[in-house]
């Protein structure tokens, strides 16, 4: 149930850093796919 459906929060930022030589786990990868939109 939405609260204020007429509200829209400003979009933000957001970086997710970690290296390049190990492989995400799968639970990060869906938590990436997930916040790309």
């Amino acid at each position: 149930m939405r609260v204020l459906p007429a509200w829209e929060p400003e979009p933000v930022e957001l970086f997710a850093l970690y290296p390049a030589r190990l492989n995400a786990s799968p639970k990060v990868r869906a938590l990436l796919e997930f916040l790309r939109g």
